[in-house]
């Protein structure tokens, strides 16, 4: 890795630790309020909340694809392409406004995508986790959130640019024009995330909501720093 791009992130990590520090003294507001929201929702461990047909999952479920057996962008299945439109934070990253998400995979660029929605709590609980995460890490990975909301029953797309207006998120966001990505992905639980390499193949999965230190190691190990 360049070293300018070490030097990069090293400073970014150095920041990080200062502001987890203020947050643990309670002089980050932002900060302190997502720690109410991750002690409440550790309240709950594993369980889950059913609304509509949808579930919300607060503690989270591992599946493991190893790279034998995952996914690749250039496969002859269907799984995983599925047209999406950049909200307005993700047309610079994606490239355009309009986009297939298989074009993302298999560039060498390792790919982090999550579902979320504009109406589902524990999306909202762990978007500043993936905001700093990529602050940090951007420069080696894709992030890119896709939101799902009015084909599961949590919010419009206009939810979710409000909540993204008012988490102040700048990581790639984008919108499914429909549904077909929740059956490809296997999405049964909200939040719902799933880590390429740089190959295009799915190599871990995680339903329910990450925290920054765990979603912090596993792009760790995605992008081999």
């Amino acid at each position: 890795m360049p070293e300018s791009r070490k030097e990069k992130r090293a400073e970014r990590l150095a920041q990080r630790r200062e502001e987890r520090t203020q947050r643990k003294s309670g002089s980050s507001s932002r900060g302190a309020g997502r720690n109410v929201w991750l002690a409440a929702i550790g309240a709950v461990a594993i369980g889950v909340v059913v609304i509509g047909a949808f579930v919300f999952v607060f503690g989270g479920q591992e599946e493991t694809t190893t790279a034998t057996g995952g996914t690749s962008a250039s496969g002859s299945s269907n799984e995983g392409r599925f047209p999406i439109v950049a909200y307005p934070q993700g047309v610079a990253a994606l490239g355009s406004a309009q986009r297939d998400f298989t074009e993302l995979l298999g560039t060498g660029t390792p790919v982090v995508l999550n579902f979320w929605a504009g109406q589902c709590p524990p999306c909202r609980a762990e978007m500043p986790a993936f905001q700093s995460v990529y602050d940090t890490y951007g420069d080696d990975f894709l992030l890119l959130g896709v939101d799902i909301g009015p084909y599961i029953g949590l919010g419009s797309n206009q939810s979710a640019i409000d909540l993204l207006a008012e988490l102040d998120i700048s990581y790639p966001t984008a919108r499914a024009v429909d549904a077909r990505a929740v059956q490809d992905h296997s999405v049964l639980g909200m939040p719902t995330t799933v880590f390429f390499d740089g190959s295009g193949v799915e190599v871990d999965r995680h339903s329910g909501l990450l925290t920054e230190d765990m979603l912090e190691a596993r792009v760790r190990d995605l992008v081999g720093a």
